[in-house]
C-alpha cells in the first residue's frame, strides 16, 4: 500500500504512504505500499511543516493536524512506529542499489483464507494489507456489507481483529498509528489496533462540502501528508449524503485542506509514493505518475507501465509492485516491467512484511485469500 512512508531508500528510510489496497466489482484496481528516506537516528521532528500552494479548489475538514515536518529515524524493519508522521521503517543501507531477480515465479497455494463473513458470501474479498509490528493486518469486505480487519500472525492463521471496520486499504504511520479508507462514511480514518473496540478517529471526509464517495487506498508522505483515491466501488454502502458526483483521488496538505487531482485515471483505485517521495503513483484502468513538490501538490501527470492496476507496493530498490488480474507485474522505476508473480485471477494488493521484510504478501478476492512470496530485495509494509 507509500506513504507517509515513501520518502527515498536513497536516504536509507522509507515512509509509509497510505495506499494500502482496494478493491472492485470486476477486478478493478487498488493501491498500498510506499517509502520514506531519513536518517536512523531519533524520532525529532520540526514543528509546523511546509503548507500546501495557493490555487485551486480547497476544502478543509477537520481540525488542525498537529505537529508537521519530516520525522528522521523511526521503527525498524519489522515496521514498528518511529514516532509521529515520518518514516515508519528504515532500509538497510544499500538496499537502492540491489537488484531484483528477474524471471517469472508462482506465489504456489495460499497461506491462509479468512473466516466466513456470513453475509454476501460470494463476494468478499481482502485488501489493504500493511505490516505492523510483527503482524499483518488486512481488510476483509462484502460489497454489500460493513467488512473488518483481519490479524495474520506468520504461522497462524487470519482472525478477526476489528469487527465492522467498513474499510479498504490500510495505511501505518511513524507512530504505528493505522490509517484506513473508509468506504462506510466516506473518510480516511485511523484506528487504534492495540484498542480494537476504540471507536475511529475521522481525519478527512468531505471536499467542498460534499462526502467523498467509496475511499479506496492511501498513501501517507513522511511529514503527514496525505495522498488517497476515490471511485464508486463500495459506495452502495456508504450511509452519508451528499456525496460526491465525480471518481477522481485527492491530496491533503498539514492543515488538512484537501485538493483534488487531475488527470487520473479512470475509476482511480491504487496510490502510492515512490521510495524518495519525488513521485506519485496512481492506478485505475491505466497507470500514471506525477511528480511531488515540497508542498506536497502533484503535477505533470504522465502515463507509467502497461495496463491499469488494483493495489500497489514499494520495494527498496524503488521498483513498483502492480495487481492485474491474476498477476503481481513488477516494474522499474523507469517503467520497464522486470518480473512477473503468478497468483490467480482476482489479485488485489500487495505488502511487504517479515523480519527483513523481504516476504512479500498477496491479497485476492473470490475466493479471498492470502499468499506469500519470498524475494531478495526489501520493501515497504504497505
Amino acid at each position: 500500500m507509500t506513504h507517509r512512508f515513501t520518502v527515498s531508500c536513497a536516504l536509507l528510510t522509507l515512509m509509509s504512504v497510505v495506499a494500502c489496497g482496494s478493491d472492485s466489482e470486476n477486478g478493478g484496481s487498488s493501491g498500498t505500499g510506499g517509502t520514506a528516506p531519513g536518517s536512523t537516528g531519533g524520532d525529532t521532528a520540526a514543528s509546523g511543516g511546509d503548507t500546501a500552494a495557493s490555487g485551486g479548489d480547497t476544502s478543509t475538514t477537520g481540525g488542525a493536524p498537529g505537529t508537521g515536518g519530516v520525522v528522521q529515524g523511526g521503527g525498524g524493519m519489522d515496521g514498528t512506529g518511529g514516532g509521529g508522521p515520518g518514516p515508519v521503517s528504515i532500509c538497510p543501507p544499500g538496499s537502492e542499489s540491489l537488484t531484483l531477480e528477474p524471471g517469472d515465479v508462482s506465489a504456489g497455494t495460499p497461506i491462509a483464507t479468512p473466516p466466513d463473513l456470513g453475509s454476501d458470501g460470494q463476494h468478499v474479498n481482502l485488501e489493504g494489507p500493511v505490516w505492523i509490528d510483527g503482524a499483518l493486518y488486512t481488510s476483509q469486505l462484502a460489497f454489500n456489507g460493513p467488512g473488518r480487519i483481519l490479524k495474520y500472525t506468520p504461522g497462524g492463521t487470519l482472525e478477526e481483529h476489528i469487527p465492522n471496520s467498513g474499510t479498504n486499504g490500510l495505511a501505518v504511520d511513524g507512530d504505528g498509528t493505522l490509517y484506513a479508507a473508509r468506504q462506510t462514511n466516506g473518510s480516511v480514518s485511523t484506528f487504534d489496533i492495540g484498542n480494537p473496540a476504540a471507536p475511529p478517529t475521522v481525519v478527512v471526509d468531505q471536499y467542498e462540502g460534499a462526502y467523498f464517495k467509496s475511499p479506496n487506498d492511501l498513501a501517507i508522505r513522511s511529514d503527514g501528508v496525505l495522498y488517497f483515491t476515490d471511485p464508486e466501488w463500495q459506495e452502495a454502502g456508504n450511509t452519508q449524503s451528499p456525496r460526491q458526483t465525480e471518481e477522481r483521488p485527492y491530496w491533503v496538505d498539514h492543515q488538512r485542506t484537501v485538493r483534488a487531482i487531475s488527470p487520473s485515471p479512470t475509476k482511480p483505485n491504487g496510490i502510492i509514493l515512490s521510495a524518495d517521495e519525488t513521485v506519485l503513483y496512481i492506478g485505475g484502468d491505466s497507470i500514471m505518475k506525477y511528480d511531488v513538490a515540497q508542498d506536497g501538490s502533484v503535477s505533470n501527470g504522465q502515463p507509467f507501465g502497461t495496463g491499469g492496476s488494483d493495489g500497489f507496493g514499494m520495494d527498496c530498490a524503488g521498483n513498483l509492485y502492480t495487481t492485474s488480474g491474476e498477476h503481481v507485474l513488477v516494474f522499474s522505476p523507469e517503467g520497464t516491467q522486470i518480473k512477473r508473480i503468478q497468483v490467480g485471477s482476482g489479485v488485489t494488493n500487495v505488502a511487504f512484511g517479515g523480519p527483513e521484510r523481504k516476504t512479500l504478501y498477496i491479497t485476492k478476492m473470490q475466493p479471498p485469500s492470502l499468499y506469500s512470496v519470498e524475494l531478495n530485495v526489501p520493501g515497504f509494509p504497505y
